[in-house]
């Protein structure tokens, strides 16, 4: 775990609009087919993940590695949803 300090800003959190479809909305329309969804779904959370890699100390490049990893994964899982999570 490299701790050096970098340049790069965080990630700006992206505000769920009011009357934004809910995680479960856009998850059934991604399993539907409209995979562009997905691209709202890594807006919505890619601040707070970003947040969280920095928090352990990872340096920015591990995080938008780490990131990545993150959304491939849970793009591979979304037929497991449970709409009880959202």
């Amino acid at each position: 775990m490299k701790t050096e300090p970098d340049s790069h800003a965080a990630p700006r959190p992206h505000l769920v609009p009011v009357g934004a479809p809910a995680d479960a909305v856009l998850i059934a329309c991604i399993l539907s087919g409209e995979k562009e969804y997905f691209e709202l779904l890594i807006r919505r959370y890619n601040g707070a993940l970003y947040k969280v890699g920095r928090s352990y100390g990872f340096a920015h490049a591990t995080v938008q590695d780490l990131m990545q990893d993150a959304y491939v994964a849970a793009y591979q899982a979304l037929g497991k949803f449970e709409k009880r999570a959202a």
